[in-house]
């Protein structure tokens, strides 16, 4: 009985230890993990398009702005209008996760610290300013002389190829910007 239970005993050590090497192994050579605080479902809202409409979905699935029945009062086929209002909701600060597509007539504020502008891509997410239009225009939050903490990230902004568009992104205040962050943001017809 000793040896048929040591016999068990090694078959399961090296059964174990095949399986615990190999997945170190795959582990190492597979792709990266995906980490909880990159996925959409963190967002406060996310942003997508079908193409003709644009969506604002809060992070509990409901459909808050937006779409062919103008959810909210806003208007569905307006990018910036869909947006905006997400911006609006947020009482201090959060993620507005944007999916791939192409979002035209962009012109939006950001007046609250803590806010989180995140596409799915530089390359995959593509927003075209309004023609005579700041982009994103960063503003002081009501009461405060500085806009703290804003991040925009994986996306790309694009100005009018006639150079039409007032600017990308504006910081048009008398007050200090603290700790804006741009990553991976492409930019195009800077004007």
């Amino acid at each position: 009985r000793l040896k048929y239970a040591l016999g068990i005993a090694f078959v399961c050590f090296v059964v174990f230890g095949v399986g615990f090497f190999m997945g170190q192994i795959y582990a190492q050579t597979s792709t990266p993990n995906i980490y909880l605080d990159i996925l959409p479902s963190t967002a406060s809202y996310v942003i997508s398009t079908d193409g003709t409409y644009y969506y604002a979905t809060r992070h509990d699935g409901y459909l808050a702005y937006g779409g062919p029945a103008n959810r909210g009062g806003v208007n569905g086929t307006s990018a910036s209008a869909v947006i905006q209002a997400a911006l609006n909701a947020l009482t201090s600060g959060g993620i507005i996760f944007i999916k791939a597509g192409t979002y035209n007539d962009i012109s939006i504020n950001i007046n609250k610290d803590g806010i989180i502008l995140k596409g799915e891509g530089r390359d995959n997410t593509v927003r075209n300013v309004k023609s005579g239009s700041v982009g994103i225009n960063l503003k002081l939050p009501s009461g405060k002389s500085t806009l703290e903490n804003v991040v925009l990230e994986d996306f790309s902004i694009y100005g009018q190829p006639d150079w039409t568009s007032s600017h990308l992104i504006a910081f048009q205040e008398d007050g200090d910007l603290g700790a804006l962050v741009v990553n991976r943001v492409k930019f195009r017809y800077i004007a």
